[in-house]
């Protein structure tokens, strides 16, 4: 592979490595091929040092061999689990919370959901290394948004609904709890949980770019899971039977 500017990419090269964190460019992978103009104009837009793979030495590199929808799906949720970790990690240490790449997950997703009805089984597939709130924003992320195709709602506002989603439970992060922890809460700590959407409201807000329709599902979710609770239990059974262990909130 070479190192060169992104001024000088061309259409057809495979990109190996960006010389940047993931969280500091535009992009959702830093291993593809350019393939549109959309990608060339954004590389040469970013301004950054990247490798391109050399045709005759790198062959397979990017292991860009055809996979089956199912090994394609599961890639596609694993890797976006990695990726949303490391912008919940970097906003539970600085508060700063990734407004773009939360985007560019959830956009990826939906384009995943939309063209495969069975992209919510391949969560069975997937071994999550965290049982905190990326696994579980994840997993209610895919089941909504497989629940809202079915009802017919398009692709625009899938995202709005996806952006919700992913970010639902994202003021647990500013609790004084520890979310990985298994115990049983207590007193305290359940009053404590109340105000989480609260907190994810105020912190989205003042943070990021997100509309405030996204805000007003964030900040209604629990209010309305208490008063939907039997029909959200019915729907779970009743259509994601075979997504052993998902739920719904």
């Amino acid at each position: 592979m070479k190192k060169i500017h992104s001024s000088q990419v061309k259409l057809g090269m495979k990109v190996v490595k960006i010389d940047k964190s993931w969280l500091s460019t535009p992009f959702i992978r830093h291993r593809f091929v350019i393939s549109t103009d959309k990608q060339l104009s954004e590389l040469k837009r970013a301004s950054l040092n990247l490798y391109i793979a050399d045709e005759k030495k790198d062959v397979n590199i990017l292991g860009l061999k055809k996979h089956s929808p199912e090994q394609s799906g599961t890639k596609l949720i694993e890797r976006s689990f990695k990726l949303l970790s490391i912008v919940l990690n970097e906003n539970r240490a600085s508060s700063y919370l990734n407004s773009y790449k939360i985007k560019l997950v959830v956009n990826s997703l939906v384009i995943q959901v939309l063209k495969d009805d069975k992209t919510h089984v391949y969560l069975d597939n997937i071994h999550f290394n965290s049982s905190g709130i990326a696994k579980k924003s994840l997993r209610v992320l895919i089941i909504y948004l497989t629940f809202c195709k079915y009802l017919g709602i398009n692709k625009d506002k899938l995202k709005i609904i996806g952006y919700a989603a992913l970010l639902h439970d994202i003021g647990m992060l500013y609790l004084p709890i520890d979310i990985n922890n298994q115990k049983r809460l207590n007193t305290s700590e359940k009053e404590a949980i109340k105000s989480h959407t609260v907190l994810a409201v105020q912190h989205i807000k003042s943070n990021t770019k997100f509309s405030d329709f996204v805000c007003k599902i964030i900040g209604s979710h629990q209010a309305l899971l208490i008063k939907c609770s039997s029909l959200i239990n019915s729907l779970n059974l009743l259509i994601f039977r075979q997504t052993k262990g998902v739920d719904l909130i």
